[in-house]
């Protein structure tokens, strides 16, 4: 059972961690084509097509299963790497003490995605140092980044249910849509100046109002998950602390066995 539990937990990073944050920057990327209108066919010289409604809804209807098998295999791997990709960049933000709202608007814009100052909250220090204090037996005491692997590994072999993937699975997820809307905005804002030269040259132009409105969404969408991702960040840490100082501290559970 516990390698089963193991298997489905790796399975849930992947799930929510890598192709569920690849397959929304997908959706994305669809709808900022949808709303640049007959600019792609104009930019790429006709080697882009305009995304239509009507396009779509014809190639649903032409959908069968040999061709749907055939699409889903390609789209099932990009998504994969998108959401690879997504982790790679992402992850590169540093640790900033600055958590005033539009400092980290800004630098999650700059697809400088600011990681919390602390690893966890600096109020769990006392329990810190004890369990650090009990897996160093007298030696060396482990940092952080020693600490938790040796945390996590603890854990998944000594505690039936543990809340530290969970939060993983969220900051991992939160953090990557960031850096999907914060590119979202920058395409959008590339689209609206662009269609402003072209409209005024060539009376083509984008879909003004869906595209300043994507525009504006993936505004609040880099401004709401960055908040969302730095507390997932810092209750992962804590869950792993507290976790184990219950495990290693706490009282004994109680049997439910009947005398």
């Amino acid at each position: 059972m516990d390698q089963i539990l193991a298997k489905i937990t790796n399975l849930s990073y992947e799930i929510f961690g890598v192709f569920l944050p690849g397959f929304i920057a997908g959706l994305l990327l669809l709808l900022v084509w949808w709303t640049l209108g007959d600019l792609p066919p104009l930019l790429t010289f006709g080697a882009v097509s305009a995304l239509t409604l009507e396009m779509a809804d014809g190639f649903i209807k032409r959908l069968d299963t040999a061709l749907g098998i055939g699409i889903a295999v390609p789209c099932l791997i990009a998504t994969y790497f998108l959401g690879n990709a997504l982790i790679w960049v992402s992850r590169s933000g540093k640790a900033d003490p600055n958590d005033k709202p539009m400092h980290l608007l800004l630098s999650s814009l700059s697809m400088r995605i600011p990681k919390p100052e602390h690893s966890f909250a600096p109020s769990l220090r006392d329990l810190f140092d004890k369990v650090n204090k009990k897996f160093a037996d007298g030696g060396e005491l482990l940092d952080w980044r020693k600490f938790y692997p040796v945390g996590k590994s603890y854990l998944a072999c000594n505690l039936g249910h543990s809340l530290v993937a969970t939060y993983q699975n969220k900051y991992t997820f939160h953090r990557s849509i960031v850096l999907s809307a914060a590119i979202t905005f920058w395409l959008c804002v590339l689209g609206l100046v662009v269609g402003t030269a072209t409209s005024i040259c060539q009376h083509v132009g984008p879909k003004w109002l869906p595209l300043s409105a994507l525009a504006i969404t993936s505004v609040f969408m880099v401004k709401g998950f960055t908040a969302s991702y730095r507390l997932h960040w810092e209750m992962f840490g804590n869950t792993i602390i507290t976790e184990l100082y219950s495990l290693l501290f706490g009282p004994e559970p109680k049997s439910n066995d009947s005398k």
